[in-house]
């Protein structure tokens, strides 16, 4: 298993990073590797939506649905699938927002580990580049669909 963390603080509140971060069709746009994203059924997550992503990871094309079995908006996300569990945290923190994601994979062949972490890590510090910037300059609007 393998299993990353990821914290970063966000120029927003609570509400309005949630917002952004449960606007799935809207996640291509923000997230470099993500080809299209969307809950089922459509609307704010819920405890046993599905949340299908395709991706680009590693060069190739990566597809698969989460269920999302935990649920606190504005504050906690949780969420699992084939081999894979999310989870978003977000804590206030001033005039802003602490969010923390975590990202866990299962059945990672043992010699690939030492790879896939090295680009998981990379992934994982990218996706969170661009919102940080629009919602620091007060655009996330230009992103939302």
């Amino acid at each position: 298993m393998i299993k990353i963390s990821y914290t970063t603080r966000m120029p927003v509140g609570a509400d309005e990073l949630w917002r952004a971060l449960t606007d799935f069709a809207a996640s291509p746009r923000w997230q470099p590797a993500v080809i299209e994203e969307r809950c089922e059924p459509a609307g704010p997550p819920e405890v046993g939506s599905r949340i299908f992503q395709a991706r680009r990871f590693m060069g190739r094309r990566v597809e698969g649905w989460n269920e999302v079995d935990a649920v606190r908006p504005p504050m906690y996300l949780h969420s699992r699938g084939d081999g894979v569990v999310t989870e978003y945290r977000l804590v206030p923190a001033g005039a802003g927002t602490e969010l923390t994601f975590t990202i866990e994979l299962a059945a990672i062949p043992w010699l690939a580990r030492p790879v896939v972490r090295l680009v998981l890590r990379r992934d994982v510090s990218a996706r969170f580049r661009r919102p940080r910037a629009l919602l620091a300059a007060g655009g996330w609007a230009q992103v939302q669909c």
